[in-house]
């Protein structure tokens, strides 16, 4: 005769279960959420590229879905000077944006955090978890 699982083989299995189900959401869903997110930029450049943004999107997730087949050598020949070019571009505008406002280094100080944390600690609090979030790729999720 069978045993009947205990509630903590029924925890166990729900976790199991759970944590799969976040791992291969986040893998389905953060390339797209990524490529939709970058390709929402075009509306900011011309509103009227908006109708290209989900077409759009959909090509690159499939051209990518072609190409991994290859290898993430052959894959990383390709978008690894683009990925180099985009990192000096941003890097370029940091840097130019930290030579007109430098005082915007002064956030880099563990005492203005502190003070942030200790003065507003509601607002804190949720800042940081979304720093969390963002940092794990569960905003996905939210």
């Amino acid at each position: 005769m069978a045993r009947r699982p205990s509630a903590q083989d029924t925890a166990r299995l729900a976790l199991v279960i759970g944590t799969l189900g976040v791992v291969f959401g986040d893998i389905g869903t953060s390339p797209a959420i990524s490529v939709l997110s970058a390709m929402e930029g075009l509306k900011v450049v011309d509103s009227s590229l908006e109708e290209a943004v989900v077409p759009g999107t959909a090509a690159i997730i499939v051209l990518l879905f072609l190409v991994q087949r290859r290898g993430t050598a052959a894959v990383g020949r390709v978008l690894g000077p683009v990925m180099i070019a985009w990192f000096v571009a941003i890097g370029a505008c940091g840097a130019a944006g930290i030579a007109d406002h430098p005082e915007i280094l002064r956030a880099l100080l563990p005492s203005d955090g502190a003070g942030f944390l200790f003065g507003h600690f509601g607002t804190a609090f949720f800042a940081l978890a979304a720093v969390v979030l963002a940092a794990t790729g569960a905003e996905a999720w939210v």
